[in-house]
């Protein structure tokens, strides 16, 4: 909520928040990461962007995925992207520096240039060595964060180690989003929620309090269950033209994924098991040729199967930035099984995203989701969690299948 000129009136707990990040920020013996976190409703990135502007300097805002960037975006971040595209750079692009940048050291050195130019040179040949021999992406020595005074991650619990640890090198103060009660990532995240948080809000905040989504969540979080759901709870044996016309569709496992997938397609009319125009897919791993990001979900234009060579080639376009690209997918996962490791190193891969699980979903939100409750599947201890999950992914409307 915000009051004269653009001022936002805070509770209590959310001015001490804010007073706690603002003091960190000013201290001089500050430490790298502020972890500033909070449930669904709490208003952690209001507070925010409302030390953004009372900071007054270049502060970037991130994301792990396109579609919480594109989120971020919607609630005023006008330039939020994804962590990926800030720090990172395709290994063919880190080669070719490589390449310029040997050449300008041989051609120096025959000029006869000082010691200590050759040997700045020779630090960035290095630099970029160890940039080549990463799995994925090297880092982007150009990259605006460079510039900035402040970094805010949010969705924070998807960065690993390895991303963690790249960000931390730029030397610029991280201050980190998060939400304790949903799941923790199937692997690898986590980098940053591993410590206790510097400031944990609790208290929603009066627009959310209304919300009928958020009052959900905030009963399932306090192991109140679905209480209060009414109509948002329904029963088994809805049709599949009502559950497609959602904007998402949350399962729990990859066995109802591929189910729910095939009916939504088969209502839809689509005849191939492969992707025809029209189709939306997701992407399942990072691609460093292409910058393809894990979770990203595309529309498809035209598709080309070609069985005697096994090439599925594909013109796609993304749901989040209207972007365009041409991929070569590997066929398997559009017919249910797992290709070996060896057969995808040179293809993208994809699979029809009507239907994702919640874990697939993390970092996401849709306008309407339709979740189909399979928290029984999973341990006891994380039952709760994976419903807060999937609840928070709506941002509109939401029904629940029991």
């Amino acid at each position: 909520m915000e009051g004269p000129n653009n001022i936002m009136k805070l509770s209590p707990q959310q001015q001490a928040g804010l007073d706690a990040a603002s003091n960190w920020y000013d201290s001089a013996s500050r430490k790298p990461i502020f972890r500033f976190f909070g449930f669904a409703g709490t208003g952690k990135t209001s507070i925010a962007q409302q030390l953004a502007k009372d900071l007054g300097g270049n502060v970037a805002f991130a994301c792990y995925t396109g579609k919480a960037a594109h989120v971020l975006r919607e609630k005023g971040c006008r330039d939020a992207g994804t962590l990926h595209g800030l720090i990172y750079q395709p290994k063919s692009r880190s080669a070719a520096r490589l390449r310029e940048l040997q050449r300008e050291y041989i051609e120096r050195q025959a000029d006869g240039d000082s010691a200590d130019i050759l040997l700045s040179i020779k630090r960035s040949i290095q630099a970029e060595q160890d940039n080549v021999k990463r799995p994925m992406f090297g880092i982007k020595e150009e990259s605006a964060l460079q510039d900035a005074d402040l970094l805010v991650i949010d969705e924070v619990s998807m960065v690993d180690a390895q991303m963690g640890e790249d960000l931390l090198s730029f030397d610029k103060p991280i201050l980190c989003l998060g939400d304790p009660a949903q799941l923790p990532p199937v692997k690898g995240g986590g980098y940053f929620t591993n410590h206790e948080p510097d400031v944990l809000l609790t208290e929603i905040h009066r627009q959310a309090a209304g919300s009928p989504i958020l009052a959900l969540a905030t009963a399932v979080r306090e192991g109140r269950g679905y209480e209060g759901a009414g109509d948002i709870l329904r029963p088994k044996g809805q049709s599949v033209e009502f559950m497609s016309s959602f904007d998402q569709i949350l399962v729990g496992t990859n066995k109802i994924r591929k189910v729910v997938n095939d009916r939504v397609r088969e209502f839809r009319k689509f005849t191939s098991p492969m992707p025809q125009a029209g189709d939306r897919i997701i992407c399942t791993r990072n691609d460093a040729e292409t910058g393809l990001l894990n979770g990203s979900q595309w529309m498809v234009d035209s598709s080309n199967w070609e069985a005697s060579e096994e090439t599925l080639s594909l013109l796609i376009t993304s749901c989040d930035n209207g972007e365009t690209m041409r991929v070569d997918a590997h066929h398997d996962y559009f017919l249910g099984s797992e290709p070996a490791y060896y057969e995808v190193r040179s293809k993208q891969c994809f699979d029809y995203s009507y239907a994702i699980t919640t874990h697939k979903a993390q970092g996401s939100q849709f306008r309407s989701v339709c979740i189909i409750d399979e928290s029984h599947k999973f341990p006891a201890h994380t039952r709760k969690a994976w419903k807060y999950t999937a609840i928070t992914r709506a941002s509109e409307e939401l029904t629940i299948i029991v």
